[in-house]
């Protein structure tokens, strides 16, 4: 009977801490579609205009694809920079948006 009520105690405290992680993952990760819009659109430019995709780096393109990967999986901090460093880079003059 104490093993049952053990077991019940430790099956409950799993769930209450499965559902605490959930909550506190889903108020990390912003479902904000202005961030993935702005990255979206900062990928498109660089895509669009940087230079000729023939002739990409291997190394430019892995970090432009890295940073729309980061962006659609809900990590637009680490994302949007990269896009918009690459496309310093590349000549373009990026106002400063405020996140």
């Amino acid at each position: 009977m104490v093993t049952r009520i053990r077991v019940a105690i430790c099956l409950a405290a799993c769930a209450m801490s499965v559902s605490a992680a959930a909550a506190f993952a889903s108020a990390q990760q912003p479902s904000s579609s202005a961030l993935m819009a702005r990255c979206s659109h900062l990928y498109d430019l660089w895509w669009r205009y940087d230079e000729d995709p023939v002739f990409f780096g291997l190394a430019e393109k892995s970090y432009a694809e890295l940073a729309l990967y980061d962006c659609q999986r809900g990590r637009s901090a680490e994302g949007i920079p990269v896009l918009e460093r690459l496309l310093r880079q590349g000549g373009f003059n990026l106002p400063q948006l405020e996140r």
